[in-house]
């Protein structure tokens, strides 16, 4: 079972993926280009966050499963600005 503290740090710690993905779009729309290593680098480390946050919303009191839930939205959503490039 995953503690309050370890969902608190990995929650911040997918937050700062969120930032570096959304920046990394921006960059990919203002340059009209998606062929970016760095833009495919974020979309993998979108996934493993995604899959990370799978297995802690299986694994943590229910009580928990809130946030991580709505983080796990977060990351689908800019997965799917990614793929669309909007």
């Amino acid at each position: 079972m995953t503690n309050d503290q370890q969902v608190e740090q990995r929650l911040d710690s997918i937050e700062q993926v969120l930032e570096q993905a959304h920046t990394q779009l921006d960059q990919a729309n203002q340059l009209q280009s998606n062929d970016n290593i760095e833009y495919y680098e974020m979309q993998i480390e979108l996934e493993q966050a995604n899959e990370e946050l799978e297995k802690m919303i299986t694994s943590t009191r229910p009580e928990m499963r809130d946030p991580l839930v709505r983080m796990q939205q977060q990351v689908q959503q800019m997965q799917n600005r990614m793929i669309l490039g909007s």
